[in-house]
């Protein structure tokens, strides 16, 4: 009589089977690795902007915050005051200059429209260009993809019937 050998408790398919589950775990962290990288990139873009748009504000402010200079008289930002101040009218004293600093006050609010809108349009034209990029990235990508996916799932297909096979083999002693 053969003396039968004791068979082990543990189904021998569950070691590749778990090599399986954990090579996806990597790759599912890569993958969500990538994305964060992305989001962080994109959130940081978008503090430089909110940045550029407060300094751009300031120095807005700072260019009318002379405080009684050339006959006229505005609040200074540095003052702390415990609430927001409301609408604050200031009057122009009669005289030659008063034309002359309104005509100079609305060719830099014009010159500040034409300076935005130029910057509108070339964001504009950058965003276009930039999609079309990305747009060809992803073609790229998702071409890659369509090549190699195949290959992947035969691969994986192959190497499932290959550990059933093995099993089945093993067993039918």
């Amino acid at each position: 009589m053969s003396d039968p050998s004791p068979r082990p408790s543990v189904p021998t398919w569950l070691v590749g089977a778990m090599t399986v589950i954990l090579a996806a775990q990597v790759g599912l962290l890569w993958m969500q690795g990538v994305m964060l990288e992305r989001q962080h990139g994109d959130l940081k873009e978008l503090r430089q902007d909110v940045q550029d748009l407060s300094d751009s504000f300031e120095q807005f402010q700072s260019a009318f915050d002379q405080g009684g200079q050339d006959g006229f008289a505005q609040p200074s930002r540095r003052v702390q005051r415990p609430h927001r101040p409301g609408l604050q009218r200031v009057r122009f004293q009669e005289g030659e200059s008063d034309t002359g600093v309104r005509k100079e006050m609305e060719d830099q609010r014009k010159n500040e429209r034409e300076a935005i809108e130029k910057a509108r349009d070339a964001r504009e034209k950058l965003s276009i260009e930039e999609n079309a990029r990305k747009a060809e990235e992803k073609a790229k990508v998702e071409a890659a993809k369509k090549t190699y996916t195949p290959f992947i799932w035969a691969g994986v297909i192959l190497g499932l019937v290959a550990m059933f096979v093995r099993s089945w083999l093993r067993n039918r002693d």
